[in-house]
């Protein structure tokens, strides 16, 4: 497997695709935006079994802590490890900082529950634990988890820059 940096958009049908499948509409951006504007500084990555593609990872890599924006992997690659791979390569590449990513809320009247269920179960066992905000984003309460020190105040800051539409910021209750 090769995980590489992808710099020319032009080429990126598979991804693109990805991006559109993994990601409900109201949790994705225009998918040409996350390379302009606010999202300046994002990098994207993918990792490649031969020349398919098996995963896809937009991040940030800011002063204190790496913002994985989005994660996915195409279905046929699932459950097969891919996912902690992409993240054990972010860990690595950024070594020293926190790795970070938000991820929905659980609800039990969400009718995606047992998928949040899952994806917070799988980012528990790559050593992410639950970031202590509550946030709303175009209507869908999200939170973050993180490996490593992470200053969940400076966090905030840097997501409400980024996702201007972010209301009700809030500590987790306890």
């Amino acid at each position: 497997m090769e995980f590489r940096r992808i710099e020319d958009l032009s080429k990126v049908k598979d991804i693109y695709e990805l991006y559109l499948a993994s990601f409900p509409p109201e949790e994705r951006v225009p998918f040409d935006s996350l390379f302009s504007g606010v999202f300046e500084g994002f990098e994207l990555y993918a990792l490649y079994d031969n020349e398919h593609l098996v995963a896809m990872a937009h991040l940030n890599n800011t002063e204190n802590f790496v913002h994985v924006n989005y994660l996915a992997v195409v279905k046929e690659y699932q459950c097969q490890g891919n996912g902690s791979d992409v993240l054990s390569r972010v860990k690595d590449m950024f070594k020293g900082k926190a790795v970070v990513l938000d991820i929905e809320e659980l609800d039990e009247e969400a009718e995606n529950n047992h998928l949040r269920i899952r994806r917070k179960k799988f980012y528990g066992k790559n050593g992410f634990v639950q970031g202590e905000h509550v946030f709303n984003w175009e209507g869908v309460f999200m939170t973050y988890m993180h490996c490593g020190e992470l200053d969940g105040e400076e966090f905030m800051e840097y997501i409400q820059i980024i996702f201007p539409t972010i209301i009700n910021v809030r500590k987790r209750d306890v």
